[in-house]
């Protein structure tokens, strides 16, 4: 690819991307991690998950830069940071696409991405998970050059595998297999040692800091290994999840990551050829095959709970929906212009993605039923909850929920100003972003000591990122409370814990629940914690 197709193309698809996101953002840190890697601007200490474990430096490093560069608002630096990696990702993959598979099967690819509904949500509300497709483009290309026997490619691909895991460490693991094979095909013994010296030499530069920033090795194994177990425990069965939780994370996978071949069928038809196939290589199935099949089996086995943690995958079926287009159009050369044959073999895809991304609602409740009836009705409903959780319904319903809960939540206080509490047990809104924008308020979180498997109740007491007191023990859990101070209580209205809240104390509805302690002593228990002051 010339420098002038490349400087076409960012300017293009930067366009793209621009304005088809840029209006959709929210105008506040969107989840949990956006915090974290906001506090990791001024100081990264992946102890405290600032970010949490394992920490993704190189990232970190990229918000610095662009903070350096005046981008001192953490809203606009991960916005600008979404915005070029978005771009940078789609370009890479036309690269890609046309190095591995040849002709404008890249340039197809990138039309699949930059509309890709996983893609699209991800653009909008992480700036880290948009890397993964970036990252899994580049890899692949430099990888590719190795797998044709270039001895050059074992060392360029090194120094990609090595950067793109201090994006995120995980996804060095899951294209280490794809570089591997591809240093066994290109050169002897002696290209591969100086291969993996070098992947590895660019691995310490980031790790080293990050283990030093962490408390030492054996701290940041531990924190890596207890994050990864607690996160897993609400998706994966080897990790504990329910079976029908497990079911439900297999399914939003599928939508996540391989919608799109069902839009497939079309071009498919029109790019077989008699004696020839699809035209694929046997070097090319293998190269796809383990460019995604790590990556695939992570997420079944291990861990997927947002649409964006699809995005190492995405690239390989949107790479593979490229290449059905493109040559499916070539059968219609002598009829149809190229590119009229091309959006023609296109357009079904992008209707479905867009579909999954626009409609308002995604919902289905199956009727009852027992037997294969209840377990087809079940998965229909998961593969429903899986359109929604990537849809601009999702993404406009977390920020309008957060966005009243923190205006009640700066008026409430303000009728009480220096005597007010927010208390937090499985709010709408996430604890983390509450302590970010609230810094001056205490802020005490109920929550148990793992997100599953660990019921010891724990009540963090918080100003930001400081936790300033930790409890824990056996129910009831004894937390101290100023008297004659306002509580303002941040839950779930359909939890127990509500349930007994109400019963224990006189609630005032608002769109966030609050009542007013008496000036004198007094205790009211509430679940698994006791309640004094």
């Amino acid at each position: 690819m010339e420098r002038k197709q490349v400087l076409a193309l960012v300017l293009l698809f930067g366009a793209i991307v621009a304005a088809s996101r840029l209006p959709l953002a929210p105008g506040q840190l969107f989840s949990y991690d956006d915090v974290n890697f906001a506090y990791a601007i001024g100081d990264f200490n992946p102890r405290v998950s600032q970010p949490q474990p394992p920490g993704y430096p190189l990232f970190v490093l990229q918000t610095r830069i662009l903070f350096w560069l005046r981008f001192r608002r953490p809203e606009s630096n991960l916005l600008a940071i979404a915005l070029l990696g978005s771009t940078a990702a789609v370009v890479a993959l036309a690269w890609a696409g046309n190095r591995i598979l040849g002709g404008d099967t890249g340039y197809c690819a990138a039309w699949l991405l930059v509309f890709h509904h996983s893609f699209w949500y991800a653009g909008v509300t992480s700036a880290l998970r948009v890397q993964l497709a970036l990252v899994s483009a580049v890899v692949a290309a430099t990888c590719w050059r190795a797998w044709r026997g270039e001895r050059r490619g074992i060392y360029s691909s090194a120094v990609a595998l090595g950067l793109a895991a201090g994006i995120r460490p995980a996804l060095g693991l899951l294209l280490f297999p794809l570089w591997a094979v591809g240093a066994w095909r290109a050169g002897g013994w002696r290209d591969r040692r100086r291969g993996l010296a070098l992947l590895s030499a660019v691995i310490l530069a980031w790790l080293i800091p990050t283990v030093i920033a962490s408390g030492g090795p054996v701290d940041y194994a531990r924190s890596c290994w207890e994050y990864l177990a607690d996160q897993s425990a609400l998706t994966s069965g080897l990790f504990g999840a329910a079976a029908a939780r497990w079911q439900a994370t297999i399914c939003w996978m599928a939508v996540w990551g391989f919608s799109g071949v069902l839009a497939w069928p079309l071009a498919a038809i029109f790019a077989w050829r008699r004696g020839g196939g699809l035209g694929y290589s046997w070097t090319q199935v293998a190269f796809l095959g383990l460019w995604l099949a790590p990556s695939l089996v992570f997420a079944v086995l291990v861990h997927i709970a947002d649409a964006g943690q699809a995005l190492a995958m995405v690239p390989v079926v949107c790479l593979v929906g490229g290449y059905l287009a493109s040559r499916a159009a070539s059968r219609l050369d002598p009829w149809v212009p190229r590119a009229h044959a091309v959006v023609l073999f296109l357009l079904p895809s992008l209707f479905l993605d867009a579909l999954i991304f626009f409609r308002p609602v995604w919902y289905y409740q199956g009727p009852a039923a027992t037997g294969w009836g209840a377990a087809a009705h079940r998965v229909w409903a998961d593969l429903h909850t899986g359109m929604s959780f990537s849809s601009l319904a999702q993404m406009r319903g977390i920020a309008w929920v957060d966005d009243m809960a923190f205006t009640e939540l700066r008026r409430l206080a303000a009728e009480k100003p220096g005597n007010t509490v927010v208390l937090w047990e499985r709010g709408r809104t996430s604890a983390r972003k509450t302590g970010y924008y609230f810094q001056n308020l205490p802020l005490v979180v109920l929550s148990p000591r793992k997100i599953a498997g660990d019921s010891t109740p724990v009540a963090r007491f918080m100003r930001g990122p400081r936790v300033e007191r930790l409890l824990e023990g056996g129910p009831p859990l004894r937390v101290p409370l100023p008297a004659g101070a306002r509580l303002i209580w941040m839950v779930e209205p359909k939890s127990d814990f509500f349930r007994d809240l109400r019963q224990s104390f006189p609630l005032t509805d608002a769109d966030l629940y609050y009542n007013d302690l008496p000036a004198g002593g007094g205790e009211q228990r509430v679940g698994d914690y006791l309640f004094a002051w």
